[in-house]
């Protein structure tokens, strides 16, 4: 009775056994695939700057990335060899050491490859951080610049100005002394003598 259902057991465990390690495989395959074309439409759009980390970070892990599709892939092609050999040899086959060793080492690269995209994300981050607050201090230095040279120009008009001003009453004294003076000088001209009054003769 006790062996009937450790068969029993074992026949349900294996096909979902079975079944989760095809749905992991499938799940990584295309986690690995979307993270190639992420990085690829990152850089067809790209507006920032590159830096050494974000090159090197981004180069790794799409190396890695593809170095573990490669290997789910042919964990595949493996998987297939091997329910081939045991559907030929009435459900028994060897071990196959080359499946055995890629479902081992098929998590490293992937594991590394999320490491280097999350270095990644946060040296893209701290970019887009530096060239907002570059951006923020050249308008700020333009503005700045703008108010000084406009308060120069400003002084430089109102000294101007107020040098026009003072010359023009200046002138404007020198020129009305001067009519003044001709004024009462033709006017002084002008009016007639007053004749001496007659001395009158004594009768």
């Amino acid at each position: 009775m006790a062996l009937n259902k450790d068969e029993e057991l074992y026949k349900a465990s294996l096909p979902a056994f079975f079944t989760n390690e095809i749905e992991t495989d499938k799940n990584i395959l295309t986690l690995s695939i979307g993270a190639i074309g992420f990085y690829s439409a990152i850089l067809m759009g790209k507006n920032f700057t590159l830096s050494n980390v974000m090159l090197i970070s981004m180069i790794v892990s799409v190396i890695l990335y593809g170095i573990t599709a490669a290997m789910v892939l042919a964990i595949f092609s493996q998987n297939k060899k091997q329910l081939l050999a045991i559907i030929t040899n009435d459900g028994r086959a060897e071990e196959n050491p080359h499946l055995s060793l890629l479902d081992k080492w098929k998590y490293l690269p992937f594991i590394v490859a999320i490491i280097a995209s999350i270095v990644f994300m946060l040296a893209l981050t701290y970019s887009n951080i530096n060239q907002k607050e570059n951006k923020v201090s050249e308008k700020t230095t333009k503005l700045n610049g703008t108010y000084a040279q406009d308060g120069f120009s400003g002084i430089a008009k109102a000294t101007n100005n107020n040098m026009a001003s003072q010359s023009n009453i200046l002138e404007k004294g020198f020129s009305g002394v001067v009519s003044a003076n001709s004024g009462n000088n033709n006017a002084s001209s002008q009016t007639p003598a007053t004749p001496a009054p007659t001395p009158t003769e004594n009768q």
